[in-house]
């Protein structure tokens, strides 16, 4: 994910998704590779 004014990369980024049960699937494993990156999942709280 990037800044849209600055292009810099953020480091992080935000999913949201319909069906709280897929959440609920893709937090038990912690870490997921994407795009040859690996990503730390949690779920946001707000």
């Amino acid at each position: 994910m990037e800044d849209r004014q600055s292009e810099k990369k953020r480091g992080f980024a935000f999913v949201t998704f319909d069906d709280h049960d897929t959440v609920d699937k893709i937090v038990v494993q912690k870490y997921h590779t994407i795009n040859g990156h690996n990503c730390e999942v949690k779920k946001a709280l707000f």
